[in-house]
This record gives C-alpha cells, sequence and structure tokens, in this order.
C-alpha cells in the first residue's frame, strides 16, 4: 500500500531523493553493469519447446541489435509461454525494457513497460530460488529496489521493506545504490514518523559496516564498484547525520549496554558509530566508562587491525597516550595490506610525538615510508618533528645551533622529491623554515658557509648542511 505524505514533506525529500539517484536512473546501461560475465550469461537460451527456442533466438538476435521492435513480440512470447527460458532474456530484457521506458512519450504505455519490467524482475527471482544461473535472489530483488527508486518512488514502504531485504540478504556484496536507497527511505520514514532515530542509527550502522567490507574487498580490484561504495557511504553518512549525534549515540550505549553487551553484532555496529563521530571528543562524555569499556570488548571480540586502532583511538583522545600506542602497535601487527600499515604506522608516530617519543615517532614514519615510497607524509611528519624540537636541541654556537632546520628542510625536500602531491606543503613549510635561517655573518665567524656539512645532536643524530639568509 502506497503512504501518502504531506506535499511540502514529500517534495523536500524527492529533490534530495532524484539528486541521489540522478544517475541510477537515468541510465539503463548503468543499471545492467552489476551483471558480471553479463553478455557470456546472456548468450544462455535455456531450455524449452521447439518454439521456444526459436522465438528465444528471434529475441536475441534482435536484442543484441537494439532493434526492440522485432525482439519485443519475441520477447512476449518467450514471458507468456516458457517457464524455462535462458539468463539472456532476464538480462537483455531488463536492458530493453529499460530503454523503452526511457524513450516512451505516451504515458500510459510506459507505464506498461514499467509493469512488465517488474513481472520480469518477480520472475527472475524465482528462477534464482530454483538455479543459481539466474543469480542470486538478494541481488535480482537490489536490481527491482533500483527500477522502483527511479519508476514507483512514491511507494515507500514497499520500496523500504525491499531495500532492507537486499541488505540483509547480499550484506557486503549490496549494490552501492541499493545501500543508499535503502538509507534514503529509512530517512524518509523517519520523517514522517514511522520510524525513530534508533532505526536509522542501525541502518547506519549495517549499511557502513557493509559499504568498509565492499570498499576493501574491491579496492584495486573494481574501481567502478568501489567508486559507488564510496558514494553510498558519503550518502549514507549526510542522511543519517540529523540522527547520528553524540547524544543520541550515547544514549543508546548507556540505555542498551547492559542489555546488549554479548552481542558481538551490536558492539562492533556502535563502537564503530561512536568512533566514526569521535564521540570521546565531546567533554561531556570523556568521562563516561561505557566509552572505552565498548572498544575493549569489541578488540576483544573482534581482534582485527581496525578494532585495534578504534580502541587506540579512543586511548588517544582520553590522553592516555601508553595504551593508544599499544593498540596502534597491535593494529599495525595484525594489518597484512601494506598501504593500511603505512597509514597506521603515521598514527602511532603521532601519538609517539605526543608522548614525546620522538625517536620512536621518526622510526615509525620511516617505517611508513619504506612501506609506501612515493608517499611525501612521512617525510612532512619527521621535517615537523624537527622543526618542534628546534628550542630543545639549540645549542649556544650561533650557527649550528640552527641544525635543526636545516635537517628538517632536508626532510621537507626528501617529500617533494618522492610525492609530487606533497610540493605544495612541503615548500610551504621550507619557505617558513627558511626565514628563520642564521645570518651568513653569525656562520662566518664561526667559520661556517652555505653548503658545509655538519653534525646535528641532540636526540636527531644527522648529519645535514648550512644554510643561511
Amino acid at each position: 500500500m502506497i503512504i501518502k505524505y504531506k506535499a511540502m514533506e514529500a517534495r523536500k525529500f524527492w529533490i534530495i531523493a532524484s539528486l541521489l539517484l540522478a544517475v541510477t536512473a537515468t541510465s539503463p546501461k548503468l543499471m545492467a553493469q552489476t551483471d558480471e560475465g553479463q553478455e557470456e550469461a546472456a548468450d544462455d537460451s535455456g531450455t524449452g519447446s521447439e518454439e521456444c527456442l526459436k522465438q528465444m533466438a528471434i529475441f536475441t538476435d534482435n536484442a543484441k541489435l537494439k532493434d526492440y521492435q522485432y525482439a519485443l513480440p519475441a520477447f512476449r512470447y518467450l514471458l507468456e509461454h516458457c517457464p524455462t527460458p535462458g539468463t539472456g532474456l532476464y538480462i537483455r530484457g531488463e536492458n530493453m525494457l529499460h530503454d523503452l521506458i526511457k524513450k516512451e512519450s505516451n504515458d500510459s504505455l510506459k507505464q506498461l513497460y514499467v509493469d512488465t519490467l517488474f513481472q520480469l524482475l518477480n520472475r527472475r527471482v524465482e528462477a534464482a530460488e530454483q538455479e543459481e544461473k539466474y543469480g542470486s535472489k538478494g541481488f535480482i530483488i537490489g536490481r527491482k529496489v533500483i527500477a522502483m527508486a527511479a519508476y514507483r518512488k512514491n511507494e515507500v514502504d514497499t520500496i523500504y521493506a525491499l531495500s532492507k531485504q537486499a541488505v540483509e540478504l547480499e550484506r557486503e556484496q549490496t549494490a552501492g545504490q541499493v545501500m543508499y536507497i535503502h538509507m534514503i527511505y529509512t530517512a524518509f520514514l523517519r520523517k514522517a514518523n514511522k520510524l525513530d532515530c534508533g532505526d536509522v542509527i542501525d541502518a547506519y550502522n549495517t549499511l557502513n559496516e557493509f559499504i568498509e567490507k565492499g570498499m576493501e574487498m574491491t579496492e584495486g580490484q573494481d574501481s567502478v564498484r568501489y567508486k559507488n561504495y564510496s558514494l553510498a557511504q558519503k550518502k549514507v553518512d549526510e542522511l543519517a547525520g540529523p540522527c547520528l549525534t553524540c547524544d543520541n549515540l550515547m544514549e543508546i550505549l548507556e540505555r542498551d549496554y547492559e542489555a546488549k553487551s554479548a552481542d558481538s553484532g551490536w558492539v562492533r555496529k556502535t563502537s564503530a558509530a561512536l568512533d566514526r563521530r569521535a564521540c570521546a571528543k565531546n567533554e561531556a562524555y570523556q568521562s563516561n566508562a561505557l566509552l572505552v569499556k565498548i572498544m575493549e570488548q569489541n578488540a576483544n571480540m573482534f581482534p582485527n587491525a581496525t578494532a585495534f586502532l578504534r580502541l587506540g583511538r579512543q586511548y588517544s583522545i582520553l590522553k592516555n597516550t601508553e595504551k593508544a600506542i599499544e593498540a596502534f602497535e597491535k593494529a599495525i601487527d595484525l594489518e597484512s595490506d601494506s598501504e593500511k600499515k603505512a597509514r597506521y604506522y603515521m598514527v602511532l608516530a603521532s601519538a609517539q610525538s605526543e608522548a614525546g617519543q620522538y625517536s620512536g615517532a621518526r622510526s615509525s614514519a620511516r617505517s611508513a615510508a619504506e612501506l609506501k615510497p612515493n608517499w611525501g607524509n612521512p617525510y612532512i611528519f619527521i621535517g615537523d618533528l624537527y622543526v618542534s624540537s628546534f628550542n630543545r636541541c639549540k645549542t649556544d654556537d650561533p650557527c649550528t645551533s640552527y641544525g635543526a632546520y636545516w635537517a628538517a628542510v632536508d626532510m621537507y625536500q626528501k617529500a617533494r622529491s618522492v610525492d609530487p602531491s606533497a610540493g605544495g606543503k612541503a615548500q610551504s613549510r621550507i619557505n617558513s623554515v627558511a626565514g628563520s635561517y642564521p645570518l651568513k655573518s653569525d656562520c662566518f665567524f664561526v667559520e661556517k658557509r652555505d653548503g658545509d656539512a655538519v653534525s646535528v645532536g641532540c636526540w636527531i643524530q644527522t648529519s645535514t648542511t648550512v644554510r643561511t639568509r
């Protein structure tokens, strides 16, 4: 049953929804792109009577040429009389119907095409329950969700229920479009007082868990799906935003912790949401012991790199740098991906720097640079460490006491040479430090000139060259 909402509320929603769904709703080609092995699968002619095989051949030949005038009669025959057509009927038939819907100017005929599309998708669901070759049930329901959001967007309850079902069945394999459509309709039902913020937060936590897994699964492997997951994550965050406040999250934590703390799924999702919103930074909640407790519990239940990274961030916010460093080191040990490990090393380096462990911080930054050689950030970080150490490493020598600055510039130049994208940031720091170089006369009196090799003491312990202004 279609829910009827106030016109003003509906208009506001559909302005948002139309922007989010514009690409999906207007591109049949995009809607078809997630049928993996599409061309090979579309050539499956199925089984059946001689007439069914004949009509399938007519449909396939004309659909390939997009000659839908001749493909359509065969398509109708197959849909009405052939119970076991090949996957080609569903794949090419769906593409054909999207194209016909898009180009049809007669509204009555357009609606007939839409009805036929949903008939086709429903039948494919039934076929998928019998044979795997037709695709997974959740995948096909997801395609129906995308089509409904494009052509029957006012059927709010149905789209919400179907999108929820698709996500539950497909999990991290759910198409990015389906994920943010589900979030759109969850948010709309909250505005219509059909759902509350607790429902929105539950949907947000579930979707983000699957999106993160989907991004890990497709990063470097499938750029289209990775971008779709990234877009979905951004839109899900935006739509959940009004509910996703630390006040709401903390209320849920305090209300449900005792009853749900043994539920590993609840612990994982709730800790992830609290971490994303950095609720521990809010002074009102910093003394709340449950924040640390749930992060520690998550790391115990799921001893993986992500869990210990989140735990470390929690300790860092609470200024417990010793435990933060320990958690970050554990995250590094558990992470196998070199690029992520490099990022974790930089998080560790920051915590070590905050704890006054400058040599350790530099060592961590160097480890990050080894794992990701073309990344300039580790060298900029080391340069910043040297600059911040100027006063504690300064000597009575009017020239060489500036060694920390010269060593910093060496690092900024290194960052610029290995990573062009870091060039602007590095040059800005070089320009800033250069204004603090000693005067030529100061170095002249101790018999030092530009380019002379010198050693820098203190904890830095490196060689550099004299620079003056």
